[in-house]
């Protein structure tokens, strides 16, 4: 399975977001689908403690609707290894921090979870937050170049620190994020995020403050404008 950028775009809608993405796979390094069973034996993955299964989470705003399949840990012992592998010439090119990109699947349920990220065994992020919706949501994570073995090749590990439910559906790794965004046009910092539903750019002449009813219009406008984007989140 080749790898792709998430890059492009970004929507963020009070509502789940909607991303219009480049897919081509120049600038990532690697990625791990969850669930897929060639993705995770390629990945070494394995649950190296308490529950973890594989799960379908459906997502519905509106006429946007789909099927997401991921990995949930349950526990507060519940944790997941697996490798990401960065070419050792991308490895040697620069000193600047890589960059994991992770997407999550919300269910909308109650509490907050939390979770630990390792990379060589050393803690690189904590990750906490409680569900405010349904769909992917997505973050980035920062990793010294010094964590990783000059086969490019670094262990990571999720930790789950609650008793409340997580899943995973992809993790990406980039050697240069920040090259990656130049290549697309995209000045690192000022990724274009836009509050609210943008009934200008759905092309959809209505004032949202003044209509409110009219939101599902607008949101159906931009799901024919980007109609290959899928609905998410972004932190």
């Amino acid at each position: 399975m080749k790898p792709r950028t998430r890059l492009g775009l970004f929507l963020a809608l009070i509502l789940p977001t909607i991303v219009y993405a480049d897919r081509s796979p120049s600038g990532v390094s690697d990625q791990l689908v969850f669930g897929n069973p060639a993705s995770e034996s390629a990945h070494g993955l394995k649950v190296a403690s308490g529950d973890s299964q594989v799960v379908q989470i459906d997502s519905k705003l509106g006429v946007l609707e789909r099927r997401y399949t991921a990995r949930e840990l349950k526990g507060r012992d519940a944790a997941l290894e697996f490798d990401l592998k960065i070419p050792p010439a991308e490895l040697r090119a620069s000193k600047a921090p890589l960059t994991l990109e992770f997407r999550e699947v919300h269910n909308r349920q109650t509490g907050v979870f939390g979770y630990r990220i390792l990379v060589s065994g050393k803690e690189v992020y904590f990750r906490n937050y409680e569900e405010a919706g349904s769909g992917p949501n997505h973050f980035f994570v920062e990793v010294d170049r010094a964590l990783v073995p000059a086969d490019g090749t670094m262990r990571v590990r999720i930790q789950s620190e609650s008793s409340v439910p997580f899943c995973l559906a992809e993790v990406w790794a980039y050697s240069d994020f920040k090259a990656l965004a130049a290549s697309q046009d995209i000045e690192p910092g000022k990724m274009g995020f836009i509050l609210g539903l943008s009934a200008e750019l759905a092309g959809v002449p209505v004032d949202l403050k003044k209509n409110p009813d009219q939101k599902m219009k607008v949101v159906e406008a931009l799901e024919q404008k980007y109609g290959d984007c899928n609905p998410t989140s972004w932190v």
